[in-house]
């Protein structure tokens, strides 16, 4: 926040691929991803990890303890805090309500799911589907059912702890059948 003073050199921004020398270069602000789609549309998104890997390997988002972001998780042992706990260096975008195979496209490693994230220098496409897919009564077809969502979360869920509070986040706004719509 420039207004502010406030910087993060740890911040992880969600930025499309034709963004990127803009916002180096600073030509262009930082500002939220914001992703389009009609119901019933299949949405690939690549995703491309950006993040220095030995950054991120080595220690505490703050080992000097210059900032302090309190804001995702309160201290609760005392001489120990949410800012000496490493980040991930793996991202993911994971959506709400669209349907998506969840061994795949679900940007999470969760359970027994495979690793479905991405690590530093990688990139992985997701695929999901804007409405819901479900076998038919006899269960021999699939049918996908297209609905209009509105606007939905984008979430990294790469490391659920750190990166919210560094600006991993994003948002598909899923519109009608019939939508049109210019940058």
């Amino acid at each position: 926040n420039k207004h502010f003073g406030i910087t993060d050199p740890n911040a992880i921004l969600f930025v499309e691929a034709a963004d990127v020398s803009k916002l180096k270069s600073g030509s262009k602000d930082p500002e939220p991803l914001i992703l389009r789609a009609r119901a019933g549309d299949c949405i690939h998104v690549t995703l491309t990890n950006k993040i220095d890997p030995v950054h991120h390997r080595d220690g505490p988002d703050d080992p000097e303890g210059k900032t302090w972001s309190y804001n995702m998780v309160p201290p609760i042992v005392p001489g120990f805090s949410f800012n000496q706990v490493r980040s991930s260096n793996h991202v993911g975008l994971h959506p709400q309500l669209v349907d998506y195979n969840l061994q795949t496209s679900d940007g999470a490693h969760v359970g027994l799911n495979d690793d479905s994230t991405v690590g530093p220098g990688d990139s992985k496409t997701y695929l999901w589907y804007a409405g819901d897919i479900a076998t038919n009564k006899k269960g021999n077809r699939i049918v996908g059912t297209p609905y209009e969502f509105g606007a939905i979360a984008l979430q990294d869920m790469g490391d659920v702890i750190k990166h919210a509070s560094h600006g991993a986040i994003g948002a598909l706004i899923v519109e009608p059948q019939c939508s049109r719509w210019d940058d």
